[in-house]
């Protein structure tokens, strides 16, 4: 191995050790309460050293929540190998995210967090760099279109929908109900009386009737 070689290896492991350090610090802290100088005590480097390889706390968390969209990914590609058709697809991909959220539930926050931080996401925009890197959120976006696509030239998904906007919509409510769901658990099982496993059946019956030509 060079020398060239060498340092590169070195520069990546320090710079997968800082967002290791940058993780439990948020897990710990949150995103607004934490701070560079907490992560760079974390990660047991100066100040300094840790802004040669980030400028900011939310690149940081732009790059944990890239861990998280990569780990979702991957649940959506193995759930893709059990399934033909593209109504068994879409309800593949619901349970791969739902997963997601139980396994790790973190990332899902994370995740969720930085799509609804204006602040977050001016730093997406502004890096290009960063956003082209790996295109995973585009990448999820596509599968869910594709597939709607493949369902309505098959005549099992309504032809008047546009299927990018259903497939992003699909998307955020699933997103947005699994984060009110977490929130307010306990609460509907008490006043309500409805198990968890329940109101997602009723939530997958409804996606379906909504898009389906049956």
């Amino acid at each position: 191995m060079g020398v060239q070689e060498r340092k590169e290896r070195e520069r990546q492991k320090r710079h997968e050790e800082i967002i290791d350090a940058a993780e439990r610090v948020f897990s710990k802290k949150g995103f607004d309460a934490a701070t560079v100088d907490d992560i760079a005590t974390e990660a047991e480097l100066s100040k300094a050293t840790l802004y040669m390889y980030f400028k900011s706390k939310e690149e940081l968390y732009y790059y944990i929540c890239e861990r998280g969209q990569i780990k979702m990914l991957d649940l959506i590609e193995k759930a893709e190998k059990k399934y033909n058709t593209p109504l068994e697809l879409i309800r593949a991909y619901l349970e791969a995210i739902i997963l997601f959220h139980k396994k790790y539930p973190d990332y899902f926050q994370a995740i969720h967090y930085f799509q609804t931080n204006p602040l977050l996401q001016r730093l997406y925009e502004q890096n290009i760099d960063i956003i082209h890197r790996h295109n995973i959120h585009e990448q999820l976006i596509s599968k869910w279109s594709s597939v709607i696509q493949q369902g309505k030239e098959q005549g099992l998904i309504r032809s008047d929908l546009n299927s990018l906007e259903a497939g992003l919509l699909i998307w955020l409510q699933l997103s947005g109900f699994l984060k009110m769901f977490v929130v307010n658990k306990d609460v509907i099982q008490k006043d309500f009386n409805i198990k968890s496993e329940k109101l997602l059946e009723e939530y997958f019956e409804l996606v379906f009737k909504g898009i389906t030509v049956f």
